[in-house]
């Protein structure tokens, strides 16, 4: 099946209170390719809806359809077809070094899942799906195009992939220490190790102090940026 979306004004929302432009004045934005008729729809982006509608496709005219369509035998009944992914990555391994890498850091699925429901993510002003990984991995992976390498765990919102001709071991082990929970975990603390410290200073700030901030000296200062709270 392929998926059709229509844009349209969400319910309850009423126009006129947000923009001068009617709904034809939309039409004529969305049709046009000039940058202002763009900026002028993103102005008003947020009150926009999509409805999916899903038809019969010709997988003879479908992006590596006859591969997509192998996959979802054997894996699901629904398959994110990432094609625009796979033929991104495909281009720049044939320009790639022998001794190159690609390092992937996207947002999408992990796990091959027969989940309906599917839609768009949001975020600011875009809208996009994510990259469907099991998939590309049924294509690059295990020696069939180029070498592949998935880092360890990912409970992470961005998912990490290295892609090359060949992956030396040194190679591999510095992935696998810097894109791994574990190690995004380390890098993370400092900056955790400075919202605990923000909220300690916020809380005692809260409460009625007996003394005004300014008033603490440079002991109590450097007690406050080691995490440990001022005395009152």
């Amino acid at each position: 099946m392929d998926g059709y979306v229509r844009t349209l004004v969400a319910r309850n929302v009423r126009l006129a209170d947000y923009t001068d432009m009617t709904l034809e004045m939309l039409r004529q934005r969305a049709k046009s390719s000039e940058p202002v008729a763009k900026q002028e729809l993103l102005e008003v982006y947020g009150f926009f809806a999509s409805e999916y509608d899903y038809r019969p496709v010709d997988v003879s005219k479908l992006p590596l359809g006859d591969f997509a369509t192998e996959v979802a035998r054997r894996k699901t009944k629904r398959l994110l077809h990432s094609h625009g992914a796979i033929r991104s990555l495909e281009k720049l391994l044939a320009m790639l070094d022998n001794r190159g890498i690609i390092l992937v850091n996207d947002y999408g699925q992990t796990q091959t899942s027969d989940q309906e429901g599917f839609e768009h993510q949001r975020f600011g002003a875009s809208t996009f799906v994510g990259v469907n990984f099991p998939l590309l991995k049924e294509y690059f992976g295990e020696g069939k195009c180029s070498a592949w390498a998935e880092s360890a765990g990912d409970s992470r919102g961005i998912h990490s992939r290295l892609l090359g001709h060949r992956l030396g071991s040194d190679t591999l082990t510095t992935f696998h220490e810097r894109f791994s929970d574990s190690g995004l975990d380390h890098l993370q603390e400092p900056l955790n190790g400075f919202i605990l410290v923000s909220r300690s200073l916020g809380s005692h700030y809260d409460r009625k102090p007996t003394s005004t901030p300014s008033a603490m000296n440079n002991d109590q200062l450097n007690n406050v940026t080691h995490g440990q709270r001022p005395p009152s």
